[in-house]
């Protein structure tokens, strides 16, 4: 090994024949630094890992698996990059105390910068065992295109002295522009796994939030919220129980704001499944086991600024404490579809609340109560399309000016469709094999509801009217047509 000068003749040392880059050498063409220079092996997995990263890598010279804090080694390194630049963390944990002035432990520092590892549980950042509460592991405010991707960060939050109300995030990117987050997975965070307050463009690939106590996802914030952002193919699982105690808050993913669309994502075990604010949609996701050993919560639920959002093709199934919980509720909100879902095992399927809200040709499979529930809503709400099998109640509708369209229940054990307001229309419906009454309206204050061109098989009959001013005409009820 010759003596080497620090930048005095430092070059890239590129293969013969492929071009492949093998590390830093001197003026001589001997390795500059051993410990950190990559082999074309490593580089070549780490290009093949993530979109358009390998160009951009600044091999780290920290080393991991010492057991000692090396936060300002790597801030230092990551304050050192330049846009366009990543810094690349080999294999192994880096423990990484708090910052003594913040709530974070690594800060991106500049635009258009990150950090990637080798892989989700290969290369791990992990909070220190003796660093204080509130320690996000990676923070960023304000950037335009931060990038992380293949790589781990861990909370450590069963270290004392954590605290599931403050700053202590996974990753943390306040008000960024753009940010990318592929194949990265937060745990044992004191608080959210990934916290993207009033980010706009930020897009995720293949993320896992693993028994964080806060949310597993968090796209709001508190001034223009999560704008036209993107998650795919992302995992939470056992997220938000302990936040959950604290305030309203506590699921897999929390999102609000404008055009935030989550796609094939997964909840498992998180106290709430997904939680949607502003015009978001869900495409193709899935809630299972939501709640919190005995505590019921909802698999899909909205709230009150929830406007125009769309819940599409989403399975919620087994709740915890199937007999009270709900698969998707709707209990607020405007203008939202719930469309081609499908509920298992729930205490209710859906809850339809809020305005113009329906929920439209869902599968709903033994509902302990109901199969939906239309409770609080404002008027011209629609159930319509839907299948549901083996519920208590088929549809129960508390709210009036409604209507309930083409739906087929089979097996109730309760009413097949039970009216507790006024003015509702029930229109081409059938119920299979019903216990009580096809339709039936509560009490004599139930009144102008409109019953035509249903097919009614049910032991005690058709329809049991009360109140007035009803409409009941052309019915098949036990077989009969009934003009």
């Amino acid at each position: 090994m010759s003596t080497f000068k620090p930048l005095d003749g430092m070059r890239k040392k590129l293969h013969s024949t492929t071009g492949a880059y093998e590390g830093v050498v001197d003026q001589n063409g001997d390795t500059a630094f051993p410990a950190a220079a990559l082999s074309a092996t490593d580089v070549a997995g780490a290009q093949a890992l993530v979109s358009g990263a390998g160009n951009g890598l600044v091999p780290s010279r920290v080393d991991p698996n010492t057991g000692a804090d090396v936060r300002a080694a790597l801030q230092a390194e990551i304050d050192a990059l330049t846009p366009g630049k990543r810094l690349f963390l080999r294999a192994g944990e880096y423990l990484v105390g708090k910052d003594v002035s913040f709530n974070w432990c690594l800060k991106l520092a500049a635009n258009n910068t990150g950090i990637v590892g080798a892989g989700m549980g290969a290369t791990v950042i992990k909070v220190i065992s003796t660093a204080p509460s509130s320690a996000c592991v990676i923070r960023g405010d304000s950037l335009t295109a931060p990038f992380i991707a293949n790589l781990t960060v861990d909370g450590n939050n069963s270290r004392p002295g954590t605290n599931v109300l403050f700053e202590g995030e996974g990753i943390n990117l306040k008000e960024s522009i753009g940010a990318r987050l592929e194949n990265v997975e937060a745990r044992n965070t004191e608080q959210d796994g990934f916290d993207l307050d009033d980010a706009t463009g930020a897009v995720l690939i293949g993320c896992v939030a693993r028994d964080c106590w806060g949310n597993g996802y968090h796209l709001a914030g508190a001034s223009t919220f999560g704008q036209q952002c993107v998650m795919t193919g992302c995992y939470s699982y056992g997220c938000g129980q302990e936040r959950s105690g604290s305030d309203p808050f506590g699921e897999g993913y929390s999102i609000a704001g404008s055009g935030v669309l989550l796609q094939g994502c997964i909840s498992v075990g998180d106290q709430r499944g997904f939680t949607v604010d502003g015009n978001g949609q869900l495409i193709g996701c899935y809630a299972l086991d939501s709640g919190n050993g005995g505590t019921p919560d909802f698999g899909i639920r909205t709230l009150t600024n929830a406007s125009a959002a769309i819940i599409s093709g989403c399975v919620v199934s087994r709740t915890v404490n199937a007999t009270s919980a709900t698969g998707i509720a709707v209990a607020v909100g405007n203008s939202v579809t719930v469309q081609g879902c499908t509920v298992r095992a729930c205490g209710t399927g859906v809850q339809l609340g809020g305005t113009n809200n329906a929920v439209v040709d869902c599968t709903i499979v033994s509902p302990a109560n109901q199969g939906v529930l239309v409770s609080g809503a404002a008027g011209n709400w629609i159930v319509k399309g839907n299948m549901i099998r083996s519920p208590g109640h088929g549809v129960r509708a508390e709210s009036a000016s409604g209507q309930i369209i083409g739906n087929v229940i089979a097996s109730p054990t309760e009413q097949g469709i039970d009216l507790r307001a006024d003015g509702i229309t029930v229109l081409a419906n059938r119920v299979l094999g019903g216990a009580k009454f096809g339709v039936r309206m509560f009490d004599g204050t139930v009144d102008n509801a409109v019953v035509c061109f249903n097919t009614l098989n049910a032991t005690s009959g058709g329809v049991s009217t009360a109140g007035t001013g009803h409409t009941v005409a052309a019915n098949v009820i036990n077989g009969t047509y009934t003009a």
